[in-house]
């Protein structure tokens, strides 16, 4: 009986396993024709690398029910995250994780996703509460304030999910004992609440436990005068881990400001 090999479309990342079913041998791999994205996955050359095609390529050593998550999903919806190194992938499943160079696998139990272009990705509140384990508070900060802005969530559902998800990153969790104290406070809505309020939705920073309200002129026209409120709650409320001074790791997301 003849074998009929099977149709490869190399512009979408191809396990070494596939292509050898579509007749193509280890020899023709190595040849200009196609590169190696991580160890064992490949892509024909003449296909542009997006974020999504990269983390695509990151999940075909692993089983269907893998997830794009933390900077892989951030960097797939188009999240404002610092660089950083390394493919995230989430598996449900001890068995199930894999080391890879370039890749980074997670293991939760439970976790939320969607479709994008094809890709399963962690959802908007999924991602923050998993970036709350990568990016320091500012860098937080900001992607709180970018998703509520665009639509993408609200502080609502933020603060919802932060207080009921298992995830490490989420306030409250078991797994959260390991992260500074700032960045669960964030994790739980405050910090991003603050955030948002004071970018534009409304005009002041929520402050559940001080008599004051704070009236920024927005964190996009004044970052740095935003950040030093928030800074000044931090260090009045005794939270354990507030840094003594502000960090200026925000600047590059506002060239310009002040």
């Amino acid at each position: 009986m003849t074998q009929v090999a099977a149709v490869l479309d190399v512009t979408r990342p191809f396990s070494r396993a596939e292509a050898a079913a579509a007749g193509l041998a280890l020899a023709e791999l190595r040849r200009v024709t196609y590169r190696v994205v991580f160890p064992g996955v490949y892509l024909g050359a003449g296909t542009e690398l997006t974020p999504a095609l990269r983390a695509e390529a990151a999940l075909v050593p692993f089983p269907a029910n893998a997830v794009a998550s933390h900077a892989s999903a951030a960097r797939i919806l188009g999240l404002p995250i610092p660089t950083l190194p390394d493919e995230h992938v989430t598996v449900l499943q001890q068995r199930d994780r894999r080391h890879r160079r370039g890749i980074r696998c997670h293991l939760a139990t439970t976790t939320c996703v969607m479709n994008v272009r094809g890709v399963r990705v962690s959802t908007y509140e999924q991602t923050f509460v998993e970036l709350a384990e990568l990016i320091p508070l500012v860098d937080l900060v900001v992607v709180g304030d970018h998703l509520v802005r665009k639509g993408q969530t609200t502080i609502e559902k933020l603060v919802g999910f932060c207080a009921t998800s298992p995830h490490p990153g989420a306030a409250g969790s078991p797994g959260s004992r390991g992260i500074r104290a700032p960045r669960r406070r964030l994790a739980h809505g405050d910090a991003a609440a603050d955030a948002h309020r004071s970018g534009g939705a409304a005009r002041a920073c929520r402050q559940p436990h001080h008599p004051g309200r704070l009236r920024p002129a927005g964190i996009f026209e004044h970052p740095e005068r935003t950040l030093a409120k928030i800074h000044r709650l931090l260090q009045e409320r005794g939270e354990p881990g507030a840094p003594l001074r502000p960090s200026d790791a925000w600047r590059p997301h506002f060239p310009g400001r002040s």
